[in-house]
C-alpha cells in the first residue's frame, strides 16, 4: 500500500515537473499589434561626397611641351580660365605663314575684281593712238608713192617698203586694241570663281592652324575647383597618358551620390528624405532629399566594408541634395543635427539613410502580427 502510494506520488511530481519545462520553452507571447502600425524600414546604402556637378577629367588634344601651370590644386577658375599651356612656338610659325598666303590670295582676288589699274589703261590708249598715227603716215606715204609709181623709176621701191610699213603698223595697231579692249573688259567668271577658291582653301589652313594652337591651351569649361594637377612645367605630354591632366570639379555645392543595393532599389523615390553622416565627422548629421535616381542598375562601386557584405551585389545611383542649414536665431536656436555641408570633403565615404514616406494606415486591416 505504501509502495503504490509513494509510486503514484512520484508519477505525479514528474508530469507537475514536465509541464513547468515546456511552459518555460516556448517564446514569451508580445502584445499584438496591427499592421497598420508598422511604418515602412528605411534605407542604408553607402555614398560618396561630390559636387554640384560630377568630376570632369581634363586632358589635352595634342602632344606638347609643357610651357605653363597656370593653376594649383584647390584654386577654384571659371570658364574659360587657362589652366595648362604647351609650348605653341611651331604652331604660332605655321599660322603666320598661312595668314600671309591668305592675304596673298585675296590680294590676287582684290585686284582682278578692281580690274586693271587706270595708268594702265591710259597707257594702253596711248600706245594705240601713237600706232594708228604711225598707221596714218604710212598709208599717206603709200599713197603717194602709188602716184609717183608711173614716173620715177625709184618710186616702185618706194610704195613696196611703205606698203610693208603699212601692214606692219596694221597688225601693231590690232594688237594694241586688243589688249585695251582686255583692260577695259570686267574679269571673267571663271578666273574670279578659280582665285574665290584659292582664297577659300587659304583660309582654310588658317583655321586648321588656329585651331592646332588652340588645342596647345587647356582651359577650363565650366566653373569648378582644381582637385588635381599632373603635370608640371618641362613635363612632356603624350596622347596615351591614362591619367587627366587636371580634374576639375563644381564645388560650390556638395551632393552625395549613394549606392543603394538591389533589394532596396525599387523602394526609392524622388524626394525622399535623407540623413548622412560620417564615420570621420561623429555627431554630424547632414540632411537632405532624393532629387536624381538613375534609371539602370550597375555593379557595386563603393564598399563599407562592414561584416556580412556583399560584393557581388548590383545597386542603383541616387543623388541626394543637401538642404542648407537655416541660420540659427535668438528664439530658434539651431539644432545639433543641422551642420555645414562645407565639412564633407569631396571624395569622402559616407552612410546615408533614406527615410521613405510612411504609407497611410489600414483601417480595414484585421491580422495582426505577434
Amino acid at each position: 500500500m505504501i509502495r503504490t502510494l509513494f509510486l503514484l506520488v512520484t508519477l505525479a511530481l514528474l508530469a507537475a515537473g514536465s509541464l513547468w519545462l515546456h511552459a518555460q520553452s516556448r517564446p514569451p507571447v508580445r502584445p499584438p499589434r496591427p499592421v497598420s502600425a508598422v511604418g515602412p524600414r528605411s534605407i542604408f546604402a553607402p555614398g560618396v561626397v561630390e559636387g554640384a556637378s560630377r568630376q570632369i577629367d581634363l586632358r589635352l588634344e595634342v602632344a606638347g611641351r609643357v610651357a605653363q601651370v597656370a593653376v594649383k590644386e584647390g584654386d577654384f577658375v571659371e570658364a574659360g580660365a587657362l589652366l595648362v599651356q604647351l609650348d605653341d612656338a611651331m604652331q604660332r610659325h605655321q599660322l603666320a605663314m598661312l595668314q600671309a598666303e591668305l592675304a596673298g590670295a585675296e590680294a590676287q582676288l582684290q585686284r582682278l575684281e578692281n580690274g586693271a589699274h587706270p595708268h594702265e589703261r591710259e597707257e594702253a590708249q596711248a600706245w594705240l593712238a601713237a600706232r594708228e598715227a604711225r598707221l596714218k603716215h604710212a598709208e599717206l606715204e603709200r599713197d603717194r608713192a602709188k602716184q609717183l609709181v608711173d614716173h620715177s623709176a625709184g618710186a616702185a621701191q618706194e610704195l613696196a617698203r611703205w606698203e610693208a610699213e603699212a601692214k606692219a603698223l596694221k597688225a601693231e595697231v590690232l594688237a594694241a586694241k586688243a589688249r585695251l579692249d582686255l583692260l577695259l573688259a570686267p574679269p571673267r567668271e571663271d578666273e574670279l570663281a578659280a582665285a574665290r577658291a584659292r582664297v577659300d582653301a587659304a583660309r582654310a589652313r588658317v583655321d586648321q592652324a588656329q585651331e592646332e594652337l588652340r588645342r596647345t591651351r587647356l582651359v577650363a569649361p565650366a566653373p569648378g575647383e582644381v582637385l588635381a594637377v599632373h603635370c608640371q612645367v618641362g613635363e612632356r605630354i603624350d596622347l596615351t597618358d591614362p591619367q587627366p591632366v587636371v580634374i576639375l570639379a563644381d564645388t560650390r555645392r556638395r551632393r552625395v551620390r549613394a549606392y543603394v543595393e538591389e533589394l532596396d532599389a525599387v523602394r526609392v523615390r524622388l524626394g525622399m528624405p535623407a540623413r548622412v553622416t560620417a564615420d570621420g565627422l561623429p555627431g554630424k548629421v547632414f540632411h537632405g532629399q532624393v532629387v536624381e535616381i538613375m534609371p539602370r542598375m550597375t555593379f557595386k562601386q563603393v564598399w563599407s566594408d562592414r561584416p556580412g557584405e556583399r560584393f557581388d551585389a548590383k545597386t542603383r545611383e541616387v543623388v541626394v541634395e543637401l538642404s542648407d542649414p537655416t541660420p540659427p536665431t535668438a528664439a530658434q536656436p539651431q539644432p545639433p543635427e543641422a551642420t555645414d555641408d562645407g565639412d564633407l570633403v569631396y571624395g569622402l565615404l559616407v552612410e546615408v539613410e533614406l527615410v521613405p514616406n510612411p504609407s497611410p494606415p489600414d483601417r480595414h486591416a484585421a491580422r495582426h502580427i505577434p
